[in-house]
């Protein structure tokens, strides 16, 4: 699976039950809709589940100390990509230029 993520949503939960993630974020892909989901987990939970990895989307899990780095990701970075198989998924950019660095205001 492999697809371009053109907008997110962001769920953070105020409570959680020990076998519940603490946040979570919906990937969607243009025309093609929820492609995924990122699910963020207490560091104290342990091991994180795999993957689940269809044609269609991807779940994916994550500590909650990526949270900040994840919608960063989504917030600044363009394009960003949803890539699994192989029961990897992860987040990627695309090639991007070596200290493009961010433009200065006027």
């Amino acid at each position: 699976m492999f697809a371009e993520i053109t907008d997110y949503r962001m769920a953070v939960y105020s409570r959680n039950p020990p076998s519940h993630h603490l946040a979570a974020i919906a990937l969607k892909s243009g025309v093609d809709g929820f492609v995924g989901i990122i699910y963020f987990w207490d560091r104290n939970r342990g091991t994180l589940p795999d993957a689940v990895i269809t044609e269609t989307n991807t779940s994916m899990h994550f500590f909650i100390d990526m949270l900040d780095s994840v919608v960063d990701l989504l917030r600044n970075e363009s394009p960003v990509y949803l890539s699994a198989g192989d029961g990897t998924a992860l987040l990627r950019t695309w090639d991007e230029s070596v200290g493009e660095g961010e433009i200065p205001p006027p």
